[in-house]
């Protein structure tokens, strides 16, 4: 347990000593003068620095590894993929937080794009209906401009009809008068 919250340098740091220790140690361990009293002990500390070597080395790539994994879900459109590790306190929890915030990002992105594609669909919705209203109106103009030239011919033609009327029965008027005996007044 105390192995896993210390840091990954500071597992480096202690890996790299003991793994130096365990070089010296190899080296008079292998001396042909030493006693027994100190090749054991040095055998120990080999055996010892093997295993945290071992220990440590799994504990940084097993997560790393499995955060890894994560982030190719992620990328690859798994948008809700759990993301382990955030809780510890050490670079690879750091790590872990940083793809959950990225993790979070592509989700608002996400929505976001959802939101402006709705708003473009609902904008060219509207378009389209407002040039389909112009349409139907200036159709509806261009019908009540031709009924209107139809109504202005008739009643062009009406009141020809009408003038012609009028100078037809003017001129009997006029015809008639010319034909009446003139009577003068005061007795001529």
């Amino acid at each position: 347990m105390t192995v896993r919250k210390l840091s990954i340098s500071v597992k480096l740091y202690a890996t790299f000593a003991l793994m130096a220790i365990g070089a010296l140690a190899m080296d008079m361990a292998f001396d042909a003068d030493a006693p027994v009293w100190v090749t054991g002990p040095i055998g120990a500390a080999i055996a010892g620095t093997l295993v945290f070597a071992v220990m440590s080395a799994r504990g940084v790539s097993q997560p790393i590894a499995e955060l890894a994994r994560v982030t190719d879900k992620i990328a690859g459109g798994e948008p809700n993929a759990t993301v382990p590790y955030c809780d510890r306190q050490d670079e690879i929890g750091a790590l872990a937080r940083s793809i959950r915030v990225f993790q979070q990002a592509m989700l608002s992105n996400a929505e976001l794009n959802r939101t402006v594609s709705s708003d473009a669909e609902a904008r060219a919705q509207r378009q389209s209906a407002v040039a389909a209203e112009i349409a139907r109106f200036s159709s509806d103009i261009e019908t009540t401009l031709v009924e209107l030239g139809g109504i202005s011919e008739q009643m062009l033609t009406a009141s020809s009809a009408l003038d012609r009327q009028d100078r037809a029965r003017r001129g009997r008027l006029v015809g008639s008068l010319r034909e009446r005996p003139r009577h003068r007044l005061g007795g001529r």
